[in-house]
């Protein structure tokens, strides 16, 4: 195995570590996330893109600030398997897993391998895109698109 397949391959287990560690308990769940979080689980009972209010369903609801590309994977997760901060917050960390390859690929492309390297190492360090990353919001699956 040469140097930069050792290289990226302790790249890939780091973000596999940084992004999987403590999942459903580190950043605490906050207003946003438990928001989308809850609309998350409507879609995944079956009661449609609703936020549940007061024991009525509001469906289509203006204020959340995500779409479905952030909350219709998580509902798919929490249909598949069950109900549960982390098991929501897995697409999210698939999204920032898959951010950090577009990085590198990017990066790889413009600037050459070292700097690919360089440049997944500082981004899956940088705890404030990790621990965005992870909550069910939209700026890394925002910046994924982008890349895309």
């Amino acid at each position: 195995m040469n140097k930069d397949h050792l290289i990226n391959t302790c790249i890939a287990v780091l973000a596999f570590f940084f992004c999987f560690r403590e999942l459903g308990t580190f950043p605490s769940a906050w207003l946003d996330d438990s928001l989308f979080m809850l609309v998350a689980q409507s879609v995944a009972r079956g009661d449609g893109y609703s936020l549940p209010m007061f024991g009525e369903f509001w469906q289509y609801p203006f204020v959340l600030a995500v779409g479905p590309m952030a909350i219709l994977p998580s509902a798919l997760s929490m249909s598949l398997f069950g109900e549960s901060v982390a098991v929501a917050r897995i697409p999210s960390a698939l999204y920032t897993l898959a951010t950090i390859a577009l990085v590198y690929c990017f990066a790889k492309h413009r600037a050459g391998t070292r700097n690919a390297q360089m440049a997944a190492l500082l981004l899956l360090t940088l705890s404030a895109f990790i621990n965005n990353g992870k909550p069910v919001l939209g700026e890394v699956p925002g910046i994924f698109f982008l890349l895309l």
